[in-house]
């Protein structure tokens, strides 16, 4: 199994709270793997996640117009759920990671609402 930033893993059961939900891989801390679960930002160790899936970009484009905004596409996979979602990217929103994490955020929302 590979842990890299951008991967999403599911969570292993009986840890309360934080059982069997989908979180994305945003960094390491030692041994222990630094998790999104959307809201939280959680530390959780190798042998507690379970690969799900990935955050991965697609694209970048403008929107039509005199005033164009640039989004960048993302495909967000859930095991056999996939969800493309469009990040509009801004001063503070810019860094790939910054973008991932909130492709993330998106699909999640989506998926609550499915």
């Amino acid at each position: 199994m590979t842990f890299r930033n951008g991967n999403i893993f599911l969570t292993h059961d009986g840890m309360g709270m934080w059982s069997n939900i989908p979180v994305l891989m945003i960094g390491r801390t030692g041994e222990a793997i630094k998790c999104l679960t959307g809201l939280h930002v959680i530390l959780l160790e190798k042998e507690k996640l379970y690969p799900h899936g990935c955050v991965r970009k697609i694209k970048v484009y403008h929107s039509p117009g005199k005033n164009a905004t640039e989004f960048t596409q993302f495909k967000v996979n859930f095991g056999e759920e996939e969800y493309t979602v469009d990040v509009r990217m801004s001063s503070s929103l810019y860094d790939i990671e910054d973008l991932r994490k909130a492709a993330f955020a998106q699909a999640l929302r989506k998926r609550a609402v499915q």
